[in-house]
């Protein structure tokens, strides 16, 4: 297991130092400025091939006052496609999902690394990080479990919507896990019962690894079918913001 975990190690090591093959993530990056004063960050990651206006006027609808916003969009090139289409996206991935599916694990990397930038650019402009959350819907939600995870500095929490686990090998290694921060961390998990472009049986398999590590890990089924609908998805956020069972960032009294 620890020769397992050590070699998986070594390989991301290989990708992440590999600068040439993996460029910029960000095609640019929408902001929602706090009213009064900013105590709390989230950021938000979008589906594979989306954009992030329309869920910058959704959400805020209903991001408490005193949270800043981020909403970056992904770049869209020809080394993250579908079918050799460019379109915005995190990394690349192969369609239908699958656990099983090769990975693209530079490209994960790479990406982890520019939303884990972002996360430090708020903490250096002194928002701690257990008042920093990430969220983000099917190919971003999977970006924010693996960036949040995998984060050095305890963070608020994470919404993950319609999603599955990538380098799913790792979180199944009990010495890699032993080593996160965040292993602990509250996570909602919403998956819709119909959802075609995340099925259920892919977001079973992803809760089953979650919940063997983290005993503040959520999941709530929805009767949807593409993709949770918003008015689920804003009320699983509204949820995790404002339930101590699940979540931290609030107002500071």
């Amino acid at each position: 297991m620890f020769f397992k975990s050590i070699t998986f190690f070594f390989i991301l090591l290989c990708y992440s130092n590999s600068q040439t093959s993996y460029g910029p993530v960000f095609k640019n990056i929408k902001v929602s400025q706090p009213v009064g004063l900013h105590t709390g960050t989230l950021i938000f990651l979008h589906w594979f091939g989306g954009t992030t206006t329309w869920w910058l006027l959704l959400y805020k609808q209903f991001i408490p006052s005193y949270i800043k916003s981020i909403f970056p969009t992904a770049r869209a090139d020809l080394s993250r496609n579908l079918y050799y289409l460019p379109v915005p996206s995190w990394y690349q991935t192969i369609v239908p999902i699958s656990l099983n599916n090769p990975e693209d694990i530079g490209g994960i990397r790479n990406a982890v690394e520019h939303v884990q930038q972002l996360i430090y650019s708020e903490m250096s402009n002194g928002i701690p990080s257990e008042r920093i959350m990430l969220a983000g819907i099917s190919q971003g939600g999977a970006l924010a479990l693996v960036a949040g995870l995998t984060f050095p500095h305890p963070l608020a929490g994470i919404v993950a919507q319609s999603v599955y686990l990538p380098l799913s090998t790792m979180f199944r290694d009990d010495v890699f896990v032993s080593s996160l921060i965040n292993k602990h961390i509250p996570i909602l998990h919403l998956q819709g019962l119909y959802d075609l472009a995340t099925p259920l049986y892919i977001g079973l398999k992803t809760m089953s690894i979650l919940r063997r590590f983290n005993p503040n890990y959520r999941i709530h089924f929805t009767c949807s079918g593409h993709h949770p609908s918003f008015n689920v998805r804003t009320a699983g956020d509204k949820k995790l913001h404002s339930n101590h069972d699940t979540t931290v960032i609030r107002r500071n009294n």
